[in-house]
């Protein structure tokens, strides 16, 4: 069983993968996410090229800050500040019926809507956050210090990874090769 510095010690590396994850997805996809920032936030066009270069930024710097144990409570209070704004926003949007807005958690091509199940995601992650502000430890556990929990940790993502890229294989092996594909037409 895991002690409770170990357990600490996952929780930051899941959330500042999670946020380093969200913050290149951004960045890959400026333009998307400038567009989303615009449409799903009603931020004025012209303060959304600034806000989606620095949204990402800040989502990298406190991932970075969590992976690497440095300003623990800081960056953890932040990212729990961050995270209660972006849970906010979806949940106002989800109460008002606006279903057809794009979260855009993970760039502007995100295709989670605001839906309940994405407001109950982002309350799960504020609980998982929570520890690391209340009890963060004056000296922060290194990643020399837990070699298993990385190793679990980096295990999972790729998992996660390996288990979306399944998904969309599936998805384009049940799509017709051809356009017209018909039960009997021509194909070559």
């Amino acid at each position: 069983m895991l002690d409770p510095a170990r357990w600490m010690l996952l929780l930051r590396l899941l959330l500042g993968a999670l946020f380093g994850f969200a913050g290149v997805s951004k960045l890959l996809d400026y333009r998307g996410f400038e567009r989303a920032l615009r449409m799903t936030f009603s931020v004025p066009r012209r303060v959304s090229p600034s806000l989606a270069r620095l949204v990402p930024a800040v989502e990298l710097a406190l991932g970075g800050a969590l992976v690497a144990g440095v300003t623990l409570r800081a960056a953890a209070f932040s990212t729990e500040i961050l995270l209660a704004l972006f849970t906010f926003v979806l949940a106002r949007a989800w109460w008002q019926g606006r279903r057809s807005l794009r979260c855009a958690c993970f760039g502007g091509r995100g295709e989670e809507q605001a839906t309940g199940s994405l407001v109950a995601r982002n309350a799960f992650l504020l609980l998982m956050g929570a520890p690391l502000v209340a009890f963060a430890p004056p000296r922060a556990l290194t990643l020399a210090d837990a070699a298993p929990v990385v190793c679990v940790a980096v295990g999972a993502i790729v998992a996660a990874r390996l288990a979306a890229g399944f998904r969309v294989a599936w998805k384009i092996s049940r799509q017709p090769l051809y356009a017209d594909a018909r039960p009997g037409g021509n194909q070559p």
